[in-house]
């Protein structure tokens, strides 16, 4: 074999592990992209802190039941939310170029199925037992394991909120504030978290 055959073969392995190297790169950097875009968490924010306020201010002008204001209050909230999350997720695919059955948004998803039955199950008992106090706590608590799943499968960033608000939780539950101030204090402490987790994702793509 002729010195020329040789140095063609190796450039040939040389450009082939290069392409390689090339792709390992792209798939470990799609692993650490956001699911969601960075304005998602201010709208996020906004949309529970003013929930939290509306809130407070109809608890005290009429008294209703805690299904009444769950479907008033919290329902088109909700579907608001939702609405944002698709928007925002959607935007955020298409502008990484990533697949829709990613390895990151596969397991976070996946995570979530399992994750919401349990908040779900959870409400519905205290329900059941007139335990309305502690829906707060809850609600404010699932946010805080939404962060850490969201952090799992993306950025370590994303605990510092979920911590923030798992601490927040356990010391709101020895306040022992009026149902009333709680829904509100937890809708600002939660809002709080979403729109630090959209600056996060700001500094983390300015990186980028």
């Amino acid at each position: 074999m002729s010195d020329n055959n040789v140095n063609e073969e190796l450039k040939t392995i040389a450009a082939c592990s290069e392409n390689l190297q090339i792709i390992k790169d792209l798939l470990s950097e799609a692993k650490t992209k956001t699911i969601y875009a960075g304005w998602a968490f201010y709208v996020w924010g906004l949309i529970t802190i003013i929930g939290g306020m509306v809130h407070f201010i109809v608890e005290g002008l009429y008294t209703l039941s805690a299904m009444q204001y769950f479907i008033y209050i919290w329902v088109p909230i909700l579907i608001l939310v939702g609405l944002f999350e698709l928007i925002s997720f959607i935007q955020n695919l298409a502008r990484h170029a990533l697949p829709i059955f990613s390895g990151p948004i596969l397991k976070f998803y996946l995570s979530l199925f399992i994750f919401c039955p349990l908040i779900i199950f959870t409400t519905i008992v205290l329900v059941e037992h007139h335990s309305y106090h502690f829906i707060p706590l809850l609600f404010t608590f699932a946010a805080s394991g939404f962060f850490a799943l969201y952090a799992l499968v993306t950025h370590l960033n994303y605990f510092i909120p979920g911590g923030f608000l798992s601490a927040i939780s356990i010391f709101l539950y020895f306040l022992s504030l009026p149902t009333r101030t709680l829904v509100l204090v937890c809708c600002i402490c939660v809002g709080i978290a979403w729109i630090s987790s959209g600056v996060i994702c700001y500094y983390l793509e300015k990186k980028e």
